[in-house]
C-alpha cells in the first residue's frame, strides 16, 4: 500500500516536471529566444547611432568649450554662429533609450534606429563656425593693443602704401602719445593715390593723415570709440573733413580725405585685412 502511494507521488513529480519543462520550453521558443534575438539586433543597430552621437558630441563639446572660455570674438556674429550650430546639432541628436521589454517593440524600434542618421550637415557647420570662432579670438587679441612694432610691419607689407612711420613725443602731431586715454603708437603712411603737390611735409608724418592715412593704438576698446566718436565730428565736406576712421578691436584706422570713398574703403580693408592676418 506504502509502495502504491509511493508511486503515484513519483507519477505526480515526474508529471510536474515534465509540465514545468514543457512550460520552460513554451516560454524559451516563443519569447525568450525570439527576444533575445531582437534586442541583439536591436543593441546592433543602437551601437551605430552611439557611435555616432559620440562623434557629434566630440565637435558639440569642442564648440561649447570655446563658448563657455567666456573669450571675446573680433566679430560677436562668429559667436552667435557657433551658439546656433550648438542649438542646432543637440536638437538633431538621436536618443538612444534601453530595448523595450516587449518584443514588438523591440522591432518597431529597431526599424527606427536601422534607418541610420546623417550628421554630416551639422558636424561641418560645427566645425567650421568653431573654426571661425577660434580665428576670431585670437584676431582680437592680434588687434587689442598691439605694438608699434607689429602695426609698422603690418602696414610695410602693403603695397598701396608708402613711407611708413611711427611718431615719437618729439614729432607727435597731436601731442597724445602715452598720454591718458592717448594712444600707445601712431603710425602715419602716405598713398600714391594722394596728389602730394598738396603738401609741403618733408615725411608722412608731417602731412598728417591727408597724406595717406594713420593708424591709432589705443589701450583700451573706450579710449579708441571716444577718439572715432571725436574724428566723427569732422565728418562734413570742407577743410576740417578727418577722412575715413573706423575701430577694430583697440585701434583707429584712418585713411585721407583726399582720396574718393571707393578708394578709402579699399584702402582701410587693406589696412585691416593685414592686421587681422594670422
Amino acid at each position: 500500500m506504502e509502495t502504491t502511494r509511493n508511486s503515484k507521488k513519483k507519477l505526480i513529480i515526474i508529471g510536474i516536471a515534465i509540465i514545468l519543462i514543457a512550460a520552460i520550453g513554451v516560454w524559451y521558443f516563443t519569447y525568450k529566444k525570439p527576444y533575445d534575438s531582437a534586442v541583439s539586433k536591436y543593441n546592433a543597430a543602437a551601437e551605430k547611432i552611439l557611435k555616432e552621437n559620440t562623434n557629434l558630441d566630440k565637435s558639440i563639446n569642442e564648440a561649447q568649450k570655446l563658448i563657455d572660455s567666456k573669450k571675446q570674438p573680433l566679430e560677436e556674429s562668429v559667436l552667435v554662429s557657433t551658439k546656433e550650430s550648438v542649438k542646432k546639432a543637440k536638437k538633431v541628436k538621436m536618443n538612444v533609450p534601453d530595448a523595450p521589454k516587449k518584443i514588438n517593440d523591440v522591432k518597431k524600434e529597431t526599424k527606427v534606429l536601422e534607418k541610420g542618421v546623417d550628421y554630416s550637415k551639422q558636424l561641418a557647420e560645427l566645425q567650421k563656425n568653431t573654426q571661425m570662432l577660434d580665428r576670431s579670438i585670437k584676431q582680437l587679441v592680434q588687434v587689442t593693443n598691439p605694438s608699434q612694432e607689429f602695426v609698422l610691419k603690418a602696414l610695410k607689407n602693403i603695397k598701396s602704401i608708402n613711407d611708413v612711420k611711427a611718431v615719437t613725443e618729439n614729432n607727435d602731431p597731436n601731442g597724445n602719445l602715452n598720454k591718458a586715454g592717448g594712444y600707445t603708437a601712431a603710425i602715419y603712411f602716405s598713398s600714391p593715390q594722394v596728389d602730394h603737390s598738396l603738401f609741403s611735409g618733408k615725411d608722412s608724418i608731417d602731412n598728417g593723415a591727408d597724406g595717406g592715412g594713420c593708424v591709432e593704438v589705443y589701450k583700451t576698446k573706450k579710449d579708441a570709440e571716444a577718439r572715432n566718436k571725436y574724428l566723427a565730428a569732422f565728418d562734413t565736406a570742407g577743410m576740417m573733413n578727418s577722412g575715413s576712421h573706423s575701430v577694430l578691436g583697440t585701434i583707429v584706422v584712418r585713411t585721407s580725405s583726399q582720396l574718393t570713398a571707393t578708394q578709402q574703403k579699399k584702402l582701410e580693408k587693406s589696412i585691416i585685412d593685414k592686421l587681422i592676418e594670422l
